[in-house]
């Protein structure tokens, strides 16, 4: 099993400064996901392509979080990129990211994991849920076979 995690986005602003990269992930975009902030820049500077290889070369079993960040940069990118391309590429671009997060939920789904949280899931993790449901942010743990 593999989980989408914002941890691992710690783990390579970590990783990848203390081998002098910069990955454009400040310690503030970090902090404000957890917060449902609606933080545009922070979108920009994470859910990019880069990120998502970053991930697979720097932080083992960050599959999950590559996997959410490589969707969700599917979704967006024609529309923060003018000249993306035809139509036709628009539509690929964003059936692809849908067709993934489509079949993530349904594998959750028959696995029987909980999407919601349960009353009390602020003090206990147990009782949080494990799919996103609040906008193009990474804020709660993704479990995917």
């Amino acid at each position: 099993m593999r989980v989408a995690t914002i941890h691992h986005l710690k783990d390579l602003r970590n990783r990848c400064e203390k081998a002098g990269l910069d990955t454009g992930i400040t310690a503030m975009d970090l902090a404000l996901i957890y917060f449902f902030d609606q933080n545009s820049d922070a979108c920009e500077r994470i859910f990019t392509q880069r990120i998502a290889d970053l991930l697979d070369d720097h932080v083992p079993g960050s599959q999950g979080t590559s996997l959410y960040i490589w969707a969700v940069t599917h979704l967006i990118e024609p529309f923060r990129n003018p000249g993306f391309g035809s139509p036709a590429d628009v539509q690929r671009s964003v059936s692809c990211a849908n067709t993934v997060f489509r079949l993530w939920k349904k594998v959750l789904e028959l696995k029987k994991v909980r999407f919601h949280s349960q009353p009390g899931a602020k003090s206990s993790p147990s009782k949080r849920g494990h799919f996103l449901t609040h906008g193009c942010y990474l804020t709660a743990e993704i479990q995917f076979v």
